[in-house]
């Protein structure tokens, strides 16, 4: 008898014959998005016209179908079953990575999301989105609100319903060797991921939240941290760059206005942080501070 696990993430009821590193779906959990992956022969499409460096995907009326050549070949059908064919001898994490990496949030696109790349919080107050490019912080942020009583609600992959409501997705934070050991202390090596970051697992956030303010981060030359609400123009053209876009599947246009309508009035800062000397727990501190001092104004 196969063996089925049973996860929740990014609204989804997974219910998978791979284990996965997302979290285990708890008891009374409810979602209507009911979603199963099975290990199953996917039939090859040659020439998928897309590409990610060597990995290919296409898509048609009712599928999505993503060859990653070293991991395995997958295929979305509706919005409801991904079929998985793993190379033979493949290590079962390879098949996981891409699973929850890019399968997942292609298969976001069945409904109509925004999907951002960053990390998510939340306390009573509502939910807080840190974006920004590569390197610039947006686990260790995220790693640091938990201190001051934020739950993470997902890391890497940010859903975003047309609600203004932030899906919880995968939990488990990323952070680098140096942010690790401060923010957790000495690095586990089970925490691996075996690339160049280790998983740290804080406290967990599984219901949606309504999004409270977004921060954008980014380092210059300055001495100390700024601070600056992003209005009209500013603002979208602030988000745009951490939207997930994936050529071929996603419209563009759909997504700007999606953009403009989910995110119309929610309030979006841009943090400017030094590139030496800065101190990651005193300026989140600061920017939680700041942003929770005037969510009423904003909001009003």
């Amino acid at each position: 008898m196969i063996r089925m696990y049973a996860y929740c993430a990014f609204g989804m009821d997974i219910r998978s014959v791979f284990p996965l590193t997302v979290l285990e779906r708890p008891e009374g959990y409810a979602s209507e998005w009911m979603v199963e992956i099975s290990e199953e022969s996917v039939a090859l499409i040659p020439d998928l016209p897309w590409k990610i460096g060597r990995i290919s995907y296409g898509s048609g009326l009712q599928w999505i179908q993503v060859e990653v050549p070293w991991a395995a070949r997958y295929r979305i059908e509706d919005d409801s079953r991904i079929l998985v064919e793993p190379v033979p001898g493949v290590a079962p994490g390879q098949v996981t990575v891409y699973l929850e990496g890019l399968v997942l949030p292609i298969m976001l696109r069945h409904h109509p999301l925004l999907v951002f790349h960053g990390s998510a919080v939340r306390n009573e107050g509502g939910a807080i989105v840190f974006l920004g490019t590569q390197g610039s912080g947006k686990s260790t942020a995220a790693a640091v609100a938990t201190g001051f009583g934020y739950r993470v609600l997902c890391d890497d992959i940010v859903p975003i319903s047309a609600s203004a409501m932030v899906l919880p997705g995968i939990p488990r934070l990323k952070l680098l060797p140096d942010a690790y050991g401060q923010i957790m202390g000495v690095p586990d090596p089970r925490a691996f991921d075996g690339v160049d970051k280790y998983r740290a697992d804080l406290g967990v956030e599984l219901s949606p939240s309504k999004i409270g303010a977004v921060v954008i981060l980014e380092s210059s030359g300055i001495g100390a941290l700024h601070l600056e609400l992003l209005l009209g123009r500013e603002k979208i053209k602030g988000l745009l760059p951490h939207l997930c876009s994936i050529e071929g599947i996603d419209d563009p246009k759909g997504q700007f206005s999606r953009l403009t309508g989910y995110l119309g009035k929610t309030p979006v800062f841009k943090a400017v942080r030094p590139v030496e000397g800065w101190s990651a727990q005193t300026n989140v501190e600061q920017i939680l501070a700041f942003i929770e001092g005037g969510q009423k104004s904003w909001c009003d």
